[in-house]
């Protein structure tokens, strides 16, 4: 795995689990993967529960899940993702860098994005 352009190759793996936030955070599956991003992997970790305990009906995961193809494959299995698609916080509070451009903010657009946002 590289972390950057800068950086060489290390041997490392990146780990999901998808826990139930209902009370009991019992790990209902896993899913282990030789990329750094959460991403791509994010609908087949959710999707390997199809064939033990069952698909949820809904799923909910930061920022570093958000991909248009995770989500549509979700919604085609009938499962609301509910993906934050930004910062929660416009500045870090431990973050001593003067705050970014107001001009320079990133819009959203994608339609996915938009009915993230709105939910």
């Amino acid at each position: 795995m590289r972390r950057s352009d800068a950086h060489e190759y290390r041997q490392a793996y990146n780990a999901q689990a998808v826990v139930c936030a209902e009370g009991s955070q019992l790990i209902l599956t896993t899913n282990l993967v030789a990329t750094p991003a959460d991403a791509p992997s994010f609908a087949e970790t959710v999707l390997r529960m199809k064939q033990t305990i069952g698909l949820p009906k809904v799923v909910l995961a930061d920022t570093g899940f958000a991909s248009a193809p995770a989500v549509a494959a979700l919604q085609a299995e009938e499962i609301e993702p509910l993906v934050a698609i930004g910062r929660t916080q416009p500045h870090r509070p431990c973050d001593f860098r003067p705050p970014p451009n107001a001009k320079a903010a990133r819009r959203i657009t994608e339609p996915w994005r938009v009915e993230m946002k709105a939910k």
